[in-house]
């Protein structure tokens, strides 16, 4: 089978033989779902293991690293949604709501678009019943229009997340929405572009009764962003916006938000577990690949380690009693008679005592 696979990419020059492995637990998967247990994969793993030895000595290790995207940056995020375009078009008016809520709650691509324009919508995920407000003071589920254009500072919405990548049922983080609020003044704000596209919303037609059916995010009222339309979408805010090339563009992805947040947080020095409760992860082990270290941060570590005392020593460095020096130590000592005195002073050192 592993002969057959071509590679992921194609500046890769095999594929990865840990790859022919994740074909095989697929499989497994499938059985399990019918009803059938299959043995352990205990001598696949022990010959993937070869195979990936036999790999490095042809290939090197370069391609076996994963690859995964860049983050984005604020200045290009702020880029993006400068793009000369008609943003007050329904479209992008819901464009810049999911980049803006993107940034600030790290969502993924899969929790915001749905696989492929023909995936039929099901209930789980956003709609506009997953907002609820705060306006003056009063928390309501759907404002009216007067009450979303009359939104200042104080007020805000809470995001109530629905079916997730690692929370499918929504029991674990259903619980815990993500508060957003409101700024007229800052340079991105995602409740502002929420209120802005629930406001374009309401003047298309929709109600309280359609609200928990609707879409929240997409091209048009009522349709959902499906996974290729919003990826254009994010390469050409990149190349018209940010002014990146087509190369450049090909280090992001939508999912770069997420990790752009998760670095941004670990920066500011956001403790780990808030950081993890931020992004909605269940395991420490997402946090170590996403919350990554900055180049600068980095490096200054790195200076500061210079003018650092290390003076640490392990036992095993420390000097040892060799049992031979030791015997041919005593051997001379019983000879010379020396342990036989050191003995008898010992002795009458004791008697002497009071």
């Amino acid at each position: 089978m592993y002969a057959r696979m071509q590679p992921r990419s194609k500046k890769d020059p095999a594929a990865n033989p840990r790859n022919a492995l994740n074909k095989l637990y697929a499989v497994a998967r499938e059985h399990k779902k019918r009803g059938y247990k299959m043995a352990p994969f205990t001598i696949a793993v022990q010959v993937v293991t070869g195979m990936l030895r036999q790999y490095v000595e042809l290939h090197g290790t370069d391609s076996l690293a994963p690859s995964r995207k860049n983050p984005l940056t604020n200045v290009l995020i702020l880029a993006m949604l400068r793009a000369p375009w008609d943003w007050a078009s329904y479209e992008l008016i819901a464009f810049r709501a999911t980049v803006e809520t993107l940034a600030e709650t790290g969502m993924r691509k899969g929790d915001v678009s749905k696989a492929h324009k023909t995936t039929v919508f099901k209930k789980g995920r956003l709609t506009f019943a997953s907002l609820k407000w705060r306006l003056g003071g009063i928390i309501t589920a759907l404002p009216t229009l007067a009450e979303v254009l009359s939104i200042t500072e104080g007020d805000g919405c809470w995001l109530v997340f629905g079916s997730l990548k690692n929370d499918a049922f929504g029991e674990f983080f259903g619980s815990k929405p993500s508060w957003l609020p409101f700024s007229s003044v800052a340079a991105r704000n995602a409740c502002r572009s929420l209120a802005a596209l629930t406001t374009a919303a309401l003047r298309a037609g929709l109600t309280a009764a359609t609200a928990p059916i609707t879409p929240l995010f997409g091209p048009a009222l009522g349709v959902e962003w499906h996974h290729d339309l919003l990826d254009r979408l994010f390469v050409k805010a990149l190349r018209e916006g940010a002014g990146l090339t087509e190369a450049e563009c090909a280090c992001f992805s939508v999912h770069s938000f997420r990790i752009y947040l998760a670095c941004a947080l670990y920066a500011a020095g956001c403790p780990p577990e808030r950081i993890m409760a931020i992004l909605r992860w269940k395991s420490e082990e997402a946090l170590l690949i996403y919350a990554r270290m900055n180049d600068i941060e980095r490096t200054a570590w790195i200076i500061t380690s210079m003018d650092q005392l290390v003076d640490s020593t392990t036992a095993a460095n420390l000097p040892r009693l060799d049992a031979d020096e030791w015997v041919a130590h005593l051997q001379t000592s019983i000879a010379a008679g020396a342990l036989g005195k050191a003995a008898r002073d010992a002795d009458r050192d004791i008697e002497l005592e009071p």
